[in-house]
């Protein structure tokens, strides 16, 4: 199936399911193709000068998911590539952020003085416009990047970007320097915690005396603008837990879930606890990644890093002695004496951890998981689960979706 067939069936998909439309426009912006049939939604998106500036605004075509929204809060996802050697530009929406309420578009639309008859198209079809979570969304950002170009696409590299809702002051008084300066100088130390892996930041983080705010990320409500600070500051930690050692293909997994996690909060105090499990777990990662290298051999730790990046395909001992030099013999012994435990057993180990956070992060089936992490049944992925957690994946799932982490 070439993907002019894939993009069509997942067009397919997305209508069928959620009723998300599909736009499809030459890399000048020109509509070619729609499968929208409400002409109120198609006579808002042709005057929606939002959408397609922010698109000119990127330096290129968006070769990774670009997450689009308007003044009345409305979502689109974007993503740029070739049909038929042709650059093309897709949009799947408009959908609904789940938080949206129709009341406040409403006034958002006459705050932003449009024509009562304008006012009138948009009501019109907002009842035909699903109503999705941002994860939903982040999802099928994921997915339409796959289908389109056969790309693997985490979460954390969906684009956002930002919009102004004023012009900067042409000046900044002191006061607000002060600030400023404050509030970098604060993430730079919290960020560089996180990049040291320093398991003392409780300590240093109650020391630190010119904590500045983060800023303010929303202008809906408290709880939405703590979601979206936490959401930035996952991203954030993320790069520094990279930085500091951390293999992408863990920090991207971790992203992933804290940001999910975070979306799907329903109290601020659930997202701030959320927040400071999200630092303690980067910074004890990037720790035990710098002690591997310092305690273990070189050979150890670049096994534990081709093992991240592949738990989800088939890893045998001959595959990764073959891609880091080694005879397996010698690659065996040398793994066992550096970490105490045999490359199978540590193989395991590091898929059932990944399973732990699937487990929380997803709705993805147990046998699902169980053949994706190449168990050999379902039945021993439970037995090693339980010898792992203490409890069934079942039960491991229930017990922690039931009350917020602390």
């Amino acid at each position: 199936m070439n993907n002019t067939d894939q993009i069509r069936f997942f067009s397919e998909m997305l209508l069928r399911i959620n009723r998300i439309y599909t736009w499809t426009y030459s890399s000048a912006l020109e509509l070619v193709a729609s499968n929208c049939t409400i002409p109120a939604l198609a006579s808002y998106q042709s005057k929606n000068d939002t959408l397609f500036s922010q698109i000119a605004a990127t330096e290129s075509l968006p070769h990774r998911p670009l997450i689009l929204s308007d003044g009345i809060g409305l979502m689109w996802i974007c993503l740029a590539g070739d049909i038929l050697s042709q650059p093309q530009v897709f949009l799947l929406g408009p959908v609904l952020p789940a938080d949206a309420q129709i009341s406040g578009i409403t006034k958002q639309m006459q705050m932003n003085a449009m024509g009562r008859a304008q006012q009138e198209e948009v009501l019109a079809f907002l009842s035909t416009v699903p109503t999705i979570s941002l994860t939903n969304i982040f999802q099928y950002a994921v997915m339409l990047a796959y289908t389109l170009n056969n790309e693997v696409c985490s979460i954390s590299e969906i684009q956002m970007p930002s919009q102004k809702a004023n012009p900067l002051p042409a000046e900044t008084n002191e006061e607000q320097k002060q600030d400023a300066r404050g509030n970098y100088a604060f993430q730079s130390f919290y960020l560089k915690l996180v990049e040291d892996g320093n398991l003392h930041y409780k300590e240093l983080l109650n020391n630190y005396e010119a904590i500045g705010t983060v800023g303010k990320l929303s202008n809906r409500n408290a709880l939405q603008n703590a979601k979206n600070t936490g959401i930035a500051t996952v991203a954030l930690c993320g790069r520094a837990a990279m930085q500091g050692g951390l293999p992408p293909e863990t920090a991207y997994s971790m992203s992933d879930y804290y940001i999910q996690a975070i979306d799907s909060a329903k109290t601020i105090t659930e997202v701030y606890a959320y927040n400071s499990e999200m630092l303690d777990d980067y910074i004890h990662k990037v720790n035990d990644y710098k002690a591997l290298y310092d305690q273990y051999s070189k050979i150890a730790a670049d096994a534990d890093a081709y093992i991240d990046l592949h738990l989800t395909e088939e890893i045998s001992i001959e595959s990764i002695a073959r891609v880091l030099g080694y005879s397996k013999y010698y690659f065996s012994a040398a793994f066992k004496n550096s970490t105490g435990k045999p490359v199978n057993e540590y193989i395991r180990d590091k898929r059932l951890a990944y399973a732990k956070m699937q487990l929380l992060s997803s709705d993805e089936k147990i046998a699902h998981l169980s053949e994706r992490l190449h168990f050999i049944s379902p039945s021993y992925f439970t037995k090693c689960f339980k010898e792992f957690t203490g409890m069934t994946p079942n039960a491991y799932r229930n017990a922690l979706s039931r009350c917020p982490k602390k």
